[in-house]
């Protein structure tokens, strides 16, 4: 955990790193890390389906993320009075994502991803050139060898058992780094953190 204070910010942002991006996919199984970083805001156990988007608003913040090779982002803005709120919202994803996951909420994540990878494809020439050179510049099974986005056989594959196996292996606190700064108060933070 990194903690930079930061007084004149008027926001807090919070960056969480996890060591879990498409090259720990399983053969076979490209686009889990993708499929997982757009579940992530489906809710929690604490959080309902929906809700994750709403409070995060309500405590005056915004929130991204992103999937590459080796890592997923999330990054969150807020308030300074919403920084217990947007810790509360990571520390539930991160710890009970599981119990609120379902194949709806997986199936529509994959037809959501489905038509981003056609997109992608079809609507830039430089990124769709991504299913034709990864091949050509690593070698067979090098875990940079596919797209980041996973191939489409292998995204219709992806269950939720496997969903929930990824979470379990790569989202935890000991594969992840927080960095939290602004106009924050960095004994409070910690506390909050803990």
């Amino acid at each position: 955990v990194v903690r930079h204070r930061e007084p004149a910010a008027p926001r807090v942002s919070l960056h969480l790193v996890y060591r879990a991006g498409s090259a720990h996919e399983a053969r076979g199984r490209t686009g889990l890390a993708h499929v997982l970083e757009h579940l992530m805001f489906e809710g929690s156990e604490h959080v309902p389906p929906g809700a994750f988007d709403e409070w995060l608003r309500e405590a005056g913040g915004e929130c991204n993320a992103a999937t590459g090779e080796d890592a997923t982002h999330y990054w969150l803005d807020v308030l300074p009075e919403g920084l217990e709120r947007a810790l509360f919202l990571e520390s539930d994803r991160m710890g009970y994502l599981a119990e609120a996951l379902g194949e709806a909420a997986l199936d529509r994540e994959k037809r959501v991803i489905a038509r981003e990878a056609e997109h992608v494809r079809d609507g830039s020439p430089s990124l769709g050139d991504e299913w034709i050179a990864r091949p050509l510049l690593f070698p067979d099974g090098h875990p940079y060898g596919h797209p980041v986005i996973g191939n489409a056989e292998d995204l219709e594959a992806v269950g939720i058992a496997d969903v929930l196996d990824f979470h379990a292996k790569r989202y935890g606190p000991s594969n992840a780094c927080l960095v939290v700064s602004g106009p924050i108060e960095i004994g409070v933070t910690r506390a909050l953190v803990e």
